[in-house]
């Protein structure tokens, strides 16, 4: 998966496994266009034709410190290679 080292306890680097690197790991876009493409590449793989959900489940993950009002608002700060918000992966 992808991941940003400082919001994960240290604890956990070790036991961080098939973890994505590289321009895939770059950027905030580039780590939500990677998930986006695994889930599509999944989805293919496995005849799914529809809706699927995805379960977060990342309980060590500390909080983000930045605050968005809409989903759009979130999206532009993520495609904007320049901000520099603390988004969580």
């Amino acid at each position: 998966g992808v991941w940003d080292p400082s919001f994960i306890g240290e604890s956990q680097h070790e036991t961080a496994l098939n973890v994505v690197s590289g321009e895939d790991n770059s950027s905030t876009r580039c780590r939500l266009e990677r998930i986006r493409r695994d889930i599509r590449m999944w989805k293919e793989k496995n005849n799914v034709d529809g809706h699927i959900t995805v379960i977060w489940s990342a309980s060590v993950e500390r909080p983000s410190e930045a605050e968005y009002k809409s989903a759009d608002e979130l999206l532009e700060a993520i495609y904007d290679d320049a901000n520099t918000d603390d988004i969580s992966p």
